[in-house]
């Protein structure tokens, strides 16, 4: 700091020098000069006016050049963060321009629309709606024939062919009857949806008609556990029928076996885990 304290000062004495010369030279050059003639006045008011331009210049560049240093002084102080977890402080004449957050211009477009979901298309009625395209679900029953027609093909394929096109049949025979899996999985699910609204529908006339003949005075709603109830009731009576109640039975016992198996070597596994 001292250093440079005396580095300006030094450099402010060697500006007076150069400006003491400057004039020195100025009035030499005005003394010289011949003083009974125009020429030589004229001259000299040149020089006086010469040598007043430069004094005014180099004081104006000595304050510039104070000013600058007191900048320079003052400027990392004024930057200084007051905490190292404050965000930096950058100058205001950094040369960035500032961060605006990007203009979004919301384009008035078109919205897709479904016609089936628009109030001006009706209300939608699901006994209707069953009704016009009940046809659907035959077409998915000749669909699972079709499936099983063409596994039982690849099966007596796969017994005919040689080794080496046993693998594309075999990948064959798995999608198809992934594929029939699941279609007599929907076909189930939407015969036990109708099973369930017939079971609903035929309970609501029951009460209506008890409501009718006074018999009771209040009606009373089925919930849909009752409703899951009475169709697995169903289910086990068509199976002690069919003769399949037993395999069922058993069948659902080992899959629940398993799933308890896997859940508790998972657990038992996280325990040795966390100890």
């Amino acid at each position: 700091m001292a250093r440079g304290k005396r580095h300006c000062h030094r450099h402010n004495e060697v500006e007076d020098q150069r400006e003491v010369a400057d004039e020195s030279v100025a009035g030499a050059s005005f003394r010289k000069a011949p003083e009974n003639t125009q020429t030589s006045e004229r001259g000299g008011a040149e020089g006086a006016t010469l040598a007043e331009r430069v004094r005014r210049m180099r004081e104006e560049r000595r304050r510039q050049l104070r000013r600058t240093a007191a900048t320079a002084k003052d400027a990392p102080t004024a930057l200084k963060r007051p905490n190292k977890n404050c965000p930096q402080v950058l100058p205001v004449s950094d040369g960035r321009r500032p961060t605006t957050a990007p203009e979004v211009v919301s384009r008035a477009g078109q919205k897709p629309i479904d016609p089936r979901f628009e109030t001006v298309s009706g209300r939608f009625e699901e006994a209707t709606f069953r009704k016009r395209y009940g046809f659907v679900r035959e077409l998915q029953r000749e669909a699972l024939e079709r499936s099983r027609t063409r596994l039982s093909e690849v099966e007596r394929a796969i017994r005919r062919a040689p080794a080496t096109a046993q693998a594309t049949l075999a990948a064959e025979r798995a999608s198809i009857a992934s594929e029939i899996a699941r279609r007599e999985q929907a076909l189930r699910r939407a015969e036990e949806m109708d099973r369930s609204r017939q079971i609903v529908a035929e309970h609501q006339r029951a009460e209506r008609e008890k409501l009718q003949s006074g018999q009771k005075q209040r009606p009373f709603f089925l919930k849909r556990r009752q409703v899951k109830e009475q169709l697995l009731r169903e289910k086990y009576d068509r199976l002690r029928q069919e003769g399949k109640l037993q395999r069922t039975i058993q069948r659902s016992r080992k899959r629940r076996a398993a799933k308890d198996r896997k859940l508790l070597e998972y657990r038992s596994g996280s325990i040795e885990r966390t100890l």
